[in-house]
């Protein structure tokens, strides 16, 4: 390649000039040999080079010409070309950045559904857990209550989502001293919080409770009620 740029020629034909060469120095060889050709008299010299890397050229070239089947399928001058691949760049991020938002906005209204139908499920667990705690006040009962979906039914009505949520799980509830004024402190974002009722036409009964579910996931659930109102406060947390 050293001995075809010596001459000077006003014409210079290169084929594949980089091939052979290390991929670490093969720009800054081009750089160095063609150049300083370019350099010599670059009003009056042509460098025609036949490559598949056309990068290795860039900065270094007027014009290219992509040729396939020994036809020219498109030509563009070097500056027209960054544009192109600028706007191609451009058009990729956009595609990317807007399904990116696109898969976003379904996750978040997927947490969102997801969340609101775990509060439905909440609640009607409440309701069950505090009839059953209602029906036991006054009588002598264990420290601790053991129940299970089919107990829950019993109790209150159940969804069927609600019973699929909670189909082998198990309940553990604690009754709680009634306590007038606000509750504890909430644990927030691990926890929500929400006014709940009681059993129809009876004072609500104060409790916690944990549910363990079948497939892992545990729910935690504190319910304030001063004992004469009919409804109270609860707050869950679940994972």
């Amino acid at each position: 390649m050293i001995a075809a740029v010596c001459p000077e020629t006003d014409l210079l034909v290169l084929d594949e000039p980089t091939s052979g060469l290390d991929p670490i120095v093969r720009r800054e060889f081009i750089e160095t040999v063609i150049g300083a050709y370019q350099e010599g008299h670059p009003n009056s010299r042509t460098i025609f080079v036949s490559t598949h890397l056309i990068s290795e050229f860039e900065g270094l070239i007027d014009e290219f010409t992509i040729m396939d089947g020994g036809r020219a399928v498109l030509t563009l001058e070097a500056d027209e070309d960054r544009k192109l691949h600028a706007v191609r760049n451009a058009l990729a991020l956009l595609v990317i950045l807007l399904f990116s938002t696109f898969a976003l906005s379904w996750f978040l209204d997927l947490a969102i559904r997801l969340r609101f139908r775990q509060q439905d499920v909440i609640r009607e667990a409440h309701l069950a857990i505090e009839s059953l705690q209602t029906s036991a006040s006054g009588t002598e009962t264990p420290l601790v209550q053991r129940f299970t979906v089919e107990d829950l039914s019993k109790a209150s009505h159940l969804s069927d989502h609600t019973r699929y949520w909670l189909r082998n799980s198990t309940i553990l509830a604690r009754p709680e001293e009634a306590r007038a004024g606000l509750p504890a402190r909430i644990q927030r974002p691990y926890e929500y919080a929400f006014i709940a009722p009681g059993a129809p036409a009876k004072p609500a009964v104060p409790y916690t409770a944990t549910i363990h579910t079948a497939m892992g996931s545990e729910c935690n659930l504190r319910f304030w009620a001063s004992g004469t109102d009919q409804a109270g406060f609860l707050a869950e947390g679940c994972q």
